[in-house]
């Protein structure tokens, strides 16, 4: 049979002495059933049967009438026995609990009444608190006001000095007590007992003279234990101790320490930088003025039950003689406060979903999430909360989730790093019982939802922002949002059918759009896709849209493109009517394209090529070359960097690969044909004609395309070529490169691209450096 924890709790013990009265606190679960339930109050026998003194119905033994009552607080879960007039007879075990007092929930509570020391002897009574200080204060005549002055304590027979005007200090005594006499003209001289301790309990002599005449008095030093108060706590809520030992030891190291079945009080925290591993990551030390301090543990384990004493010593740590504070903690494994993961794993790029409880009754209060950091004392510096407030280096990747009603709300983090591993806990301000922590870890992994990088939406223009789910989240609802300040919005969505993104589950895949029609100025921000399961959230991705405009015409040529910022794009070429298509193939961030004027002439107008963020800060025109002797390095391509002969193929869809049939050399008229065949080429000027936009060249003409880049991050800029067949087919092969021209892979080196044969032509060809 398993037995379970009652999770009534009350004092274990109660001392006092005849004559004065009691009041006895007993704890119960605030439930409904149980703040109506019976209350009692009983005392045990020797054969172990309790018999009721007092109840919450009414009932009132005879012997407790006229001075006993039992007081219920529901609101509070506790109901209060009081008993006055106490007698040595009233000393016993005895019984408070709920229900029957044979088969109820109970605690046991031993009650011991002493004679009063007051009554005992003629002795004045200085009570006082072991660890603190107290003032003894001797009286004498005049006659004796010149002569010694001492303290000695009764022990059996004999009297044994402690202190004395001559300036003796017993041993036991020499470094915490001290003799004051106030003047000559005052009969009265005192004895200071600092860090007083339970051993310095009993009966004490002043005197003044030493001879048959001298001045004696008897006092009685009562030294009290501190009784622990009582703290009543549900399973995984939270505990505040404030401690106050007095401004005299304001500058003394403090320390909470935790005691278990009369063993060794352990501590659990200090000021000098020490806390215990059970503690980690759920303690707070908060340290005030005047000697008061408090310490806060959330998140209560079952065996976080126990006594707890808070105190003032150089080391830091529980000695007799130092200034002491007590509490017993009851935790309560019956608790309203529903259970949730202690530990939440993300792996690096990923996210994690929290779930934070809060009494329903503070459903208006502010919450917050905020991380706890090991400094000495612990602290937990918030970074985010309810009412708006997001600390810089989360913004885009925290959100703080309300869920009015629900008793809980949810805490999202995305964008893990290493560094978000730790301890963070959940906050309100209004019940702070309720403060619950959670520790992260963040492990090795690949993110389960998979979104662009960073993206620009043009002003003006539609938008779509696609999301990939992998096959697990198939059943679970799909979202978008835009976050802010205040948490992140829902938008509409749409449902684009499998992904292609994941290999392992085909059809459960999907992915799910955001598409705004007209993008605005106000659509710039964070978007985060992710999945929810009923009122529960999970997974996460975050996108980081900007919006820009496009940039104006460079050139005002009728029928001519526009020159964008990024994404980069290339507007398909009609040939041979000479007219722009419309529509643009998106080319992305960090590639370059231009644009080209229509004309039978084959004329090439050319926009100012835009900067490339971090790569280019400006780019000249196009110009020609003269053509080069030689070809790319082997392995890149096999054309040369300009045609042999002038292109006359007749057929521009010839497929790559199949032999082109070697022209025939028509016969001149002998009296015109030349001596060598062909005939000469006329060599081009050694100044390097520049081509102003809109300037025409014949379109059987070969050219390179040179395009001279200053990079940003190079001391001196670098020129590249790439070189291309006739205007003819100029057109296919641009409208073929996977981006037009350059792309920098870093700084200083220029690296090919395309590859792709579009019409049997090489997409586009290899890029090599200048010097």
């Amino acid at each position: 049979m398993v037995s379970m924890k009652s999770p009534i709790f009350g004092p274990k013990e109660v001392t006092s002495v005849e004559g004065r009265s009691v009041s006895i606190t007993c704890y119960y679960p605030a439930t409904s059933v149980n703040r109506h339930t019976r209350k009692y109050w009983c005392r045990q026998g020797a054969t172990g049967r309790c018999t009721t003194l007092i109840s919450s119905e009414g009932y009132v033994s005879d012997d407790y009438v006229g001075r006993a009552n039992l007081t219920n607080f529901p609101e509070s879960g506790t109901f209060v026995v009081d008993i006055s007039h106490l007698t040595r007879n009233d000393s016993g075990r005895y019984k408070c609990g709920l229900g029957i007092s044979s088969r109820g929930l109970n605690f046991d509570v031993s009650l011991e009444v002493s004679q009063d020391p007051a009554q005992a002897s003629d002795a004045h009574i200085y009570p006082v608190d072991v660890g603190r200080t107290v003032t003894i204060n001797c009286p004498f005549t005049s006659a004796n006001s010149q002569k010694r002055k001492s303290l000695c304590k009764k022990t059996g027979q004999g009297c044994f000095l402690i202190i004395d005007s001559t300036g003796y200090k017993n041993e036991n005594y020499e470094d915490r007590i001290r003799l004051n006499i106030a003047g000559t003209d005052t009969l009265v001289f005192s004895v200071v007992i600092n860090q007083v301790l339970l051993s310095d309990a009993g009966t004490y002599v002043c005197q003044a003279g030493d001879d048959a005449k001298a001045d004696k008095s008897n006092v009685y030093l009562q030294v009290l234990e501190p009784e622990p108060e009582l703290v009543y706590r549900d399973l995984r809520s939270s505990v505040t101790f404030d401690c106050s030992l007095g401004p005299e030891v304001a500058n003394t190291a403090k320390f909470l320490c935790q005691q278990k079945n009369g063993e060794a009080c352990n501590v659990v925290i200090n000021t000098l930088g020490k806390k215990a591993q059970d503690f980690q990551g759920r303690i707070l030390f908060l340290p005030k003025d005047n000697g008061v301090f408090s310490v806060h543990i959330a998140s209560l384990r079952k065996e976080d039950a126990g006594r707890y004493v808070c105190g003032a010593q150089p080391e830091g740590q529980p000695e007799k003689g130092w200034p002491v504070q007590a509490w017993e903690l009851f935790v309560n494994e019956e608790t309203a406060i529903p259970a949730s993961p202690s530990v939440v794993k993300g792996v690096k790029g990923g996210s994690v979903t929290v779930s934070c409880p809060y009494n329903p009754k503070d459903a208006n209060s502010a919450k917050y999430w905020c991380r706890w950091e090991e400094a000495q004392n612990g602290r937990c510096p918030r970074l985010v909360q309810s009412k708006g407030l997001v600390k810089e280096q989360y913004k885009g990747r925290l959100a703080l989730l309300a869920q009015p009603g629900n008793g809980t709300y949810t805490v999202i983090l995305n964008q893990l790093t290493d560094q978000d591993a730790g301890f963070y806990w959940c906050v309100t301000d209004g019940d702070t019982s309720w403060t619950s922590t959670v520790q992260l870890k963040v492990v090795e992994g690949e993110p389960s939802l998979k979104v662009p990088k960073n993206v620009t939406a043009w002003l003006g223009e539609a938008f779509k922002l696609s999301c990939h789910f992998p096959c697990k989240f198939y059943s679970f609802e799909k979202y978008w949002c835009k976050w802010s300040n205040e948490g992140c919005s829902p938008l509409p969505t749409q449902n684009d059918g499998p992904s292609q993104a994941f290999v392992s589950c085909d059809q459960n895949s999907q992915i799910v759009s955001l598409n705004l029609d007209t993008v605005t100025k106000e659509d710039e921000g964070w978007y985060w896709c992710g999945v929810k399961e009923g009122p529960r959230y999970g997974e996460t991705a975050a996108v980081y849209v900007a919006v820009e405009s496009r940039a104006k015409d460079l050139q005002d040529t009728a029928g001519a493109p526009k020159c964008w910022s990024p994404p980069w794009c290339l507007w398909p070429w009609s040939w041979p009517q000479g007219s722009w298509r419309s529509g643009c193939s998106e080319l992305g961030t960090g590639r370059m394209s231009t644009g080209f004027q229509s004309g039978a002439t084959g004329q090439i107008s050319a926009c100012r090529t835009l900067r490339t963020p971090e790569i280019l800060k400006d780019a000249t025109t196009w110009e020609p070359l003269q053509r080069p002797k030689r070809r790319l390095s082997e392995g890149r391509t096999s054309l040369p960097l300009l045609p042999r002969t002038p292109w006359r193929a007749k057929n521009p869809r010839r497929q790559r690969g199949r032999p082109r049939r070697k022209p025939t050399r028509p016969s001149p008229p002998s009296s015109s044909r030349p001596k060598t065949w062909p005939p000469p080429q006329p060599r081009m000027a050694q100044q390097k004609p520049r081509w102003s936009p809109g300037s025409p060249f014949p379109p059987h003409v070969a050219i390179t395309l040179r395009i001279t880049l200053i990079l940003r991050a190079l001391s001196s800029g670098g020129s590249a070529a790439c070189t291309h067949t006739p205007p003819r087919r100029l057109l296919p092969v641009l409208r073929g490169c996977a981006g037009p021209f350059l792309v920098a892979s870093k700084p200083g080196l220029l690296v090919p691209i395309g590859g792709e044969v579009i019409q049997g032509v090489p997409t586009c060809s290899l890029f090599e450096r200048e010097n």
